[in-house]
């Protein structure tokens, strides 16, 4: 019984997902033409109120199953849009906490998914907007259900989302490594965070607000499809969740993440490893507890699968790693 709500739980979310993300993409629309009518704006809200509805639903089941297994998911909402502003009364309440050239802030913005189409002006003058923050190891740069105004690339260090139930359980939904945008979400939606990100080491932001990012849809359609594969990334992560606790034992599922964990952190000339992993971080990423998290670690080391390597995972065979995650080798 524990193992079907912790299912249909997840299962909820992917249903949030998917509804709130055909909202997102109306709502989109009209920010890009800048006058579809009233046509597009009827749609953009009959779906958006059918997803609220079902959502609310799905929402429900997804706690019950979260207090059964502690395990979440995370959901998206729509779109707005306002004219970008002068940030220069802004920029003494919120001063950069390290010093980058604008070049740098540029070639960081390039190297991302999200902005590497942009041309050399256009980037070039995100940069000069753009502010520069330090969070240490530990520090909560989001928290859920906070209203969000700003999105982040991460330049330095790593950054993990993690979502908490009213009991205190906790998932994680993803882990960040440079160069990687995250909090991009809120910055379309009215609504809050729908997770919290915490700085796994000390981590250098570049910090970009809505309204530049805003801006940007209107201005250059390439920040538009970037924002879709980016939103279909997070429906992509929900669907594979629920696949992985269907199809997949624990191992499995310990295999799957290792492989990712490894190829996110990989170095050319040397075998995968991890990045420094507890057993409770694992556990929360893979939706087991630590004990079956333990288990299966043990039994992968004990096949030669895997090596612990002080508080990193060296994947000493990825091809097996891979055939228990039901990935083709």
């Amino acid at each position: 019984m524990r193992e079907y709500g912790r299912r249909l739980g997840v299962l909820g979310v992917v249903v949030v997902a998917n509804l709130l993300l055909a909202g997102l993409i109306a709502a989109v629309a009209v920010i890009v033409s800048g006058a579809l009518g009233t046509i597009a704006i009827e749609i953009a809200d009959a779906v958006m109120i059918v997803g609220a509805s079902v959502g609310a639903m799905a929402i429900r089941t997804f706690w019950q199953g979260l207090r059964a297994s502690g395990r979440a998911q995370e959901s998206i909402s729509s779109a707005r849009t306002e004219p970008p502003p002068d940030m220069a009364a802004d920029a003494g309440r919120r001063r950069p906490s390290v010093a980058l050239t604008t070049r740098q802030v540029a070639a960081f913005l390039l190297s991302t998914e999200l902005f590497g189409e942009l041309d050399q002006a256009t980037v070039n003058m995100l940069a000069e907007r753009t502010l520069v923050r330090v969070a240490d190891k530990g520090t909560t740069i989001f928290a859920q259900d906070e209203q969000g105004d700003e999105m982040f690339v991460l330049a330095e260090g790593a950054v993990k989302l993690v979502v908490r139930s009213p009991r205190g359980e906790v998932v994680e939904l993803a882990r960040h490594v440079p160069p990687a945008a995250f909090g991009e979400v809120a910055l379309v939606d009215s609504g809050p965070r729908s997770a919290t990100a915490e700085a796994i080491d000390r981590s250098t932001l570049l910090v970009i607000t809505r309204d530049e990012l805003l801006w940007l849809l209107r201005f250059d359609p390439g920040v538009v499809d970037a924002v879709f594969k980016s939103l279909g990334g997070i429906v992509r992560r929900a669907d594979r969740l629920v696949a992985d606790l269907v199809f997949l034992d624990m191992q499995g599922r310990v295999a799957r993440r290792l492989l990712e964990l490894a190829d996110a952190g990989k170095r050319e000339g040397r075998r995968l490893r991890t990045g420094r992993l507890t057993q409770t971080d694992l556990a929360n990423m893979v939706g087991g507890s630590r004990q079956s998290v333990n288990l299966a670690l043990r039994t992968l080391e004990q096949l030669g699968s895997i090596r612990t390597v002080g508080q990193t995972i060296e994947l000493l065979d990825p091809d097996d790693l891979r055939r228990r995650a039901g990935m083709t080798p």
